[in-house]
């Protein structure tokens, strides 16, 4: 996958989702929320989290360098009070993202109708990969038939041809059908790695 491949403007984000980025103009250009995109781009609830989660396990020193290219700017939070935040530019923004697996749908315009997610528990031992169009209802439903609590701990937008290359990956962690086992390991790095991989080998 070429460097062109893998960029994509932040006009995307303008034409489908602008409302849900906050940015400010600093010394002249745009600044945008860092969390802000991160949760556009994951679905996640705990953008906060996600971020500081990639911050401190991506061990990689050209994304070392980018978050740390990051500016603290105040902007409206929830409350309606100012509250600084982690914001890029837009030339920052872009480099990000391609640390960020759910970026690559906003690289076309049309978006995949199904999700890949990894749903299990909390500390990885036991994690399902699989697809879906109802994240929500397919959570309820394994939850239903677990004796223990399962968490949503990743997901982006994808098909069965995603799924069945990550369950290839991954064929050295299958515990039992779509169950795979990243005991003593980091679930969300994992998964990050195999997505870049994957995509320089499509």
């Amino acid at each position: 996958m070429s460097d062109q491949d893998a960029d994509f403007s932040l006009d995307t984000f303008n034409e489908q989702a602008s409302e849900h980025i906050r940015h400010v103009m600093h010394e002249g250009e745009n600044w945008y929320s860092v969390i802000d995109v991160v949760a556009l781009l994951t679905g996640t609830e705990r953008p906060r989290k996600y971020w500081s989660d990639m911050k401190h396990n991506i061990d990689d020193g050209s994304f070392i360098e980018l978050s740390e290219k990051c500016l603290q700017l105040k902007m409206p939070a929830l409350d309606g009070r100012m509250r600084i935040t982690d914001c890029a530019n837009a030339e920052t923004m872009r480099a990000i993202c391609r640390f960020i697996p759910a970026a690559a749908p906003w690289r076309s315009k049309s978006k995949p109708d199904g999700i890949v997610y990894a749903i299990g528990l909390s500390d990885g031992r036991m994690v399902k990969i699989g697809t879906t169009t109802d994240l929500v209802r397919r959570l309820s439903t394994l939850c239903s038939s677990s004796p223990v609590p399962l968490v949503v701990l990743w997901q982006m937008p994808g098909d069965g041809e995603l799924e069945h290359r990550l369950h290839t990956h991954f064929a050295h962690r299958r515990a039992y059908g779509e169950w795979f086992s990243f005991a003593g390991a980091n679930v969300l790095t994992e998964l990050q790695a195999a997505i870049a991989e994957i995509g320089q080998a499509m």
